[in-house]
């Protein structure tokens, strides 16, 4: 039986504007104009001969009649995405994104066990700044340090690890200025910030440092390049257990003060609709056992540490 189907455009604009609550939020997400939008809600009415949304202040909602229709659609976009996520698994890749240090840190001296949990999988490894749009296939999964994780219906996110925040100076640098073994005297050595000083600021007030003014020193994009810094010599960057765990534990890098503050964790993210994939479910329960054991070789202290 020859099936009679609205054009597909006109409901992935309905059910986008359902699922965000917005023409504007809709169009933003499928790169149209809100215009374009309000043309596709009205022809797609016009067709069905019914009332999908209406006027709600200066926003819209649903109609009853809307409502059902945009679970309903909603639900056979999914099948139609899982059916893609399916089809693409044929090609036998993954596709991760996450930040240079983890990257750089974690990830590549373990690419060999990386490679072994997916076997026959190209594993496509992108390391970036930038969150990846898991809706856009940008990436298969996304390895993120989140402060707090968004609440997304489109996403399923798990947290990893928790991981200590502290200070790292070279064995040189702790020479020069033993005082980096006070809490208190931190905020006047040479600090080491990331794309800005908020993640210093953060620390200190989290350890209690007393009174700041404005923080100085370099900075730098990432933590990774600050770590870096760190660890020639030039000041003291903010570190964590799954970032430094070799440097820490070959001297490279030293852990002035004990502190156990914890200001974000590391969360793995795919798609909702992507959640169950076989290769995904290995990929996290490989990076919960990489993850998990570099934190915890690092829990008990490092030498150069000093209580204050």
């Amino acid at each position: 039986m020859r099936r009679r189907l609205p054009s597909l455009i006109p409901l992935r604009a309905f059910e986008a504007v359902g699922r965000t609550g917005s023409v504007r939020a809709a169009a933003e997400e499928l790169c149209v104009s809100h215009s374009v939008i309000s043309h596709h809600l009205h022809g797609l009415q016009l067709q069905l001969g019914l009332k999908l949304v209406r006027t709600q202040g200066r926003g819209i909602e649903l109609t009853p009649e809307g409502v059902a229709f945009q679970r309903a659609i909603t639900r056979s976009l999914d099948i139609i995405a899982q059916a893609t996520a399916d089809l693409s698994r044929t090609r036998r890749s993954v596709k991760l994104s996450c930040t240079p240090g983890l990257a750089n840190r974690l990830l590549l001296p373990r690419l060999p066990e990386l490679q072994a949990c997916l076997p026959g999988i190209e594993i496509v490894f992108t390391p970036t700044l930038n969150r990846p749009a898991l809706s856009k296939s940008e990436a298969d999964v996304e390895i993120a340090y989140l402060d707090q994780l968004p609440l997304d219906p489109n996403i399923a996110a798990e947290l990893l690890v928790r991981p200590r925040v502290f200070p790292v100076v070279s064995p040189a640098f702790l020479e020069r200025s033993p005082e980096a073994h006070q809490i208190d005297a931190l905020a006047r050595l040479a600090l080491l910030h990331e794309d800005t000083t908020a993640r210093w600021q953060q620390w200190l007030e989290a350890a209690q440092a007393g009174s700041l003014g404005p923080l100085r020193g370099i900075r730098l994009s990432h933590a990774d390049l600050a770590i870096e810094a760190a660890r020639l010599g030039h000041g003291l960057a903010l570190a964590d257990d799954v970032l430094v765990a070799r440097e820490l534990a070959a001297g490279e890098l030293i852990e002035p003060v004990a502190t156990d503050i914890r200001l974000g964790a590391y969360y793995f993210i795919t798609a909702s609709s992507r959640r169950h994939d076989r290769h995904i479910l290995m990929l996290r329960e490989w990076l919960h056992r990489a993850l998990g054991a570099t934190a915890s070789s690092c829990s008990g202290g490092h030498r150069g540490m000093r209580k204050s």
